[in-house]
């Protein structure tokens, strides 16, 4: 019975029963000690102050009571062992005779702790005790406390062991799965782990600079094979230029790549669209294969991963159709190296290549001829070298021809006149030697042709005039020479913008230049044009700057420029042979802002035009006779 009562006594942590029951003891422990101090506390406060036994004599009765009531309670404990033995074979009788001896217990020794009490004498008369009342309320709240509290700590300890069982009675399927980190493409750990990341494991391979034909999985060496032997039906450069082991070869790592990222069912067009952006990836991305396995960032998204590559920065498709790439716009994206002949196995389905503002060297390559569809072609802003490959007069679909900022050579190829679909031309700022092609006459669909900046030489040829759609010709800064082609000039209706400054020109204004009422702009500066300038510039209503300056005209402004309604910028200075009068017409433009004339033979600037409130800048030949109002403004300004 004793050693059941000792493990009944016992606490088991992992039992919820065990927990409650030493919850309770320790509740009714503590509370069976705050009731003991602070009964002692009341009889403390109750002794009588009359008393006047010494402080010393107190504490010596204080130290006997204590020993007596010691005695009594060790005989109480006693008594109560004996009233538990005598439990187990009367269980009926424990309970009363437990109760009765602890009331009378209680009572005998609250009697003597009175009786010590008043015998106590204190020197503090004018203290008076604390309220019986006030006591008790405040044990009270006390037990009260200590009660929540064990039942707060027994709620939690409870729901602890609630969820711990249901934890482990829950499948392990159920359980919520945490996110596993990403493997580390880390080349020291080897085996499985590189193989599942495309690329990685070739990297790796390759960091010593050769690979290993032994260390090659036997299932990529045979997916190697397939893939390049598909592959031949499609590409125009040669796959037998490399081993399976080269490392520095491009088109090697691409071939990789494939083998360890095969996706099933591939078509043969996504094959060779992935394989030629891969290539282009390991080439543009760094000046070597080699640089690029050490770096990647950010702003190439989706670039050499398992995703479709229609998701890939730059890459847009055809719609719905995931494997045809339309579209390659990569400016400004830090391209490097030369340009991949691969671009040509993504015709027929090309229509657009953007590279401007990289750092693209080489050449243009002849394969972007065989871009059958394309219509966009934008390498402007790089280091390209040589000539404008003749291939691309092939492309025949191309509107937008742009390779300006480079560092081109060599003559425009008469090839380029089959590009009747071509609204755009730019080559301007490149080293482009030679005469203007006169098969460019042919494309007349052309809009706008920039080639200035260059070191064209030879005349304007008269067969553009079938270039009647022609709004902007942008030609200065070379070394054209001869005159304006004026039977050219009369198909010229639609003609926006001239400009042949500082050039070689000479001869006369023709006066067809009346014909091209759609003008705004007219560059002739810097030439050596001579003669007349042609009445009919009336007609040009449009016409907003007219830059004639540092050349040789001669004879008098003529009056019919006071039509050019729309008229703000007049340059006719250093035109040393210019005479006679300025037309007062003049002062009657509206627009009129600048008015340049100095160093030229003109009288004085009439009052007309020193009235006119539009004009910002007006420098004419000081020292000349004018009113004081106007003279004050030419001397101040020339």
């Amino acid at each position: 019975m004793e050693e059941e009562q000792d493990k009944a006594e016992k606490p088991n942590d992992n039992d919820v029963g065990g927990i409650t029951g030493m919850a309770q003891r320790l509740f009714h422990s503590a509370s069976s000690s705050f009731i003991y101090s602070s009964q002692s506390d009341e009889k403390n406060n109750d002794a009588s102050p009359g008393t006047e036994q010494s402080l010393t004599d107190v504490k010596h009765d204080n130290a006997t009571k204590e020993e007596r009531e010691v005695t009594k309670e060790t005989k109480d404990v006693e008594e109560k062992e004996e009233q538990q033995d005598k439990a187990e074979t009367s269980l009926d009788n424990v309970a009363p005779a437990s109760t009765t001896d602890h009331e009378a217990d209680t009572n005998i020794t609250e009697e003597q702790g009175i009786h010590q009490q008043q015998s106590l004498e204190t020197s503090i008369d004018d203290i008076p005790p604390p309220s019986r009342k006030g006591r008790k309320k405040k044990i009270h709240c006390i037990t009260w406390i200590i009660f929540v509290v064990v039942i707060l700590i027994l709620f939690g300890i409870g729901l602890g062991v609630g969820f711990s069982i249901a934890g482990r009675g829950q499948p392990e399927g159920d359980k919520p799965q945490q996110s596993q980190p990403p493997i580390e493409m880390n080349c020291q750990q080897g085996g499985e782990a590189i193989q599942k990341h495309p690329f990685v494991w070739t990297k790796c391979l390759c960091e010593e600079g050769a690979l290993d034909v032994s260390s090659i999985p036997e299932n990529i060496q045979r997916e190697y094979a397939a893939i390049k032997e598909e592959l031949l039906q499609t590409i125009t450069s040669s796959l037998d230029d490399f081993t399976i082991t080269s490392c520095e070869s491009s088109t090697n790592l691409a071939l990789h790549w494939l083998a360890e990222d095969r996706i099933s069912n591939e078509n043969t067009d996504s094959l060779s669209h992935r394989f030629a952006l891969a290539i282009f990836f390991i080439i543009w991305r760094t000046n070597s294969p080699m640089n690029y396995l050490k770096n990647n960032e950010h702003n190439w998204k989706g670039w050499m991963t398992s995703t479709s590559f229609c998701g890939w920065d730059g890459i847009t498709c055809n719609g719905d159709d995931t494997s045809k790439v339309t579209s390659i716009e990569l400016n400004r994206y830090g391209l490097s190296n030369s340009i991949p002949t691969e671009l040509a196995m993504l015709s027929p389905h090309l229509t657009s290549l953007s590279l401007h503002q990289n750092s693209l060297t080489g050449i243009i390559p002849t394969e972007l001829g065989s871009l059958e569809q394309l219509q966009r072609l934008d390498l402007s802003g790089n280091f390209l070298r040589g000539s404008i490959p003749s291939t691309m007069g092939q492309v025949r679909t191309l509107q937008y021809f742009n390779i300006a900022h480079n560092r081109l050579t060599g003559s425009l190829s008469a090839s380029l006149g089959f590009l009747t679909d071509l609204k755009v031309m730019a080559l301007q700022s490149n080293q482009l030697i030679g005469a203007l092609p006169r098969q460019l006459g042919l494309c007349t669909a052309l809009e706008e042709l920039y080639l200035y900046e260059n070191e064209i030489s030879g005349s304007i040829p008269e067969g553009y005039g079938r270039l009647v759609n022609l709004q902007k010709l942008v030609l200065f800064h070379n070394d054209l020479d001869g005159s304006l082609p004026s039977a050219t000039m009369r198909s010229w209706k639609s003609l926006v913008s001239l400009s042949v400054a500082g050039n070689k020109l000479t001869g006369e204004i023709p006066s067809t230049i009346g014909s091209c009422t759609a003008l705004q702009d007219v560059y002739l500066d810097r030439n050596q044009f001579s003669g007349l300038l042609p009445p009919e510039l009336s007609s040009l209503k449009s016409l907003s700057i007219f830059e004639l300056q540092n050349n040789y005209f001669s004879g008098l402004l003529p009056t019919e420029l006071g039509s050019c309604i729309a008229l703000s910028v007049l340059d006719v200075s250093n035109n040393p042979f210019l005479r006679g009068s300025i037309p007062m017409e003049l002062g009657q433009l509206p627009k009129l802002k600048e008015l340049l004339v100095h160093h030229t033979s003109l009288d004085a600037i009439p009052n007309e035009i020193c009235s006119n409130d539009a004009l910002q800048m007006l420098i004419g030949n000081c020292g000349l006779s004018c009113n004081s109002s106007c003279c004050t403004r030419c001397k101040d300004q020339s």
